[in-house]
This record gives structure tokens, C-alpha cells and sequence, in this order.
């Protein structure tokens, strides 16, 4: 959603393509437009459409998947209170 997390301290943050960064970019030009919205917002709209479609398939995939397996390692585990 936000792209990868920075690893280094320094100046500048790498360019990266995120499904919230280009809804924000589509809510600019819209919201800025003092006509209305052409092909250009639509091609804008639909690109940030299929980034936020595939990061509604992995969160899906990761509590059907990753997530069960979790809560299922975590039943099996036994948890002493005392040592």
C-alpha cells in the first residue's frame, strides 16, 4: 500500500509506484480540474483501480493463506505460565 520500508537513513526517498500514492494523484487532478475529466483522469483512474485491485488480492490472499496458518501455529503451541 505505502511501498517498502527505508532500510538507511539519508537524504531523499527513492521513487516508488503505490496504490495510495496514486489515488493521491488522481484525487489531485481531480480536485484540481476546473473542467471535467478527460481520458487522461480516466487512464489515471483505472491504473490506480488495478493497484488498489491487486493490493485487495494479496491482504485476501494473506488472511485466507498466511494468516490461518498463523492462528493455527499459535493453537497448537502450548504456553507455559511458570517455568
Amino acid at each position: 500500500i505505502l511501498g517498502k520500508p527505508m532500510d538507511k537513513q539519508g537524504y531523499g526517498r527513492p521513487y516508488q509506484v503505490t496504490s495510495s500514492g496514486a489515488v493521491g494523484q488522481v484525487r489531485s487532478e481531480l480536485f484540481n480540474r476546473t473542467k471535467m475529466p478527460d481520458a487522461v483522469e480516466e487512464d489515471l483512474l483505472k491504473y490506480a483501480t488495478g493497484l488498489v485491485d491487486e493490493v485487495e488480492r494479496r491482504v485476501a490472499r494473506f488472511r485466507t493463506e498466511e494468516w490461518k496458518r498463523f492462528q493455527e501455529q499459535v493453537k497448537n503451541t502450548p504456553v507455559s505460565i511458570f517455568k
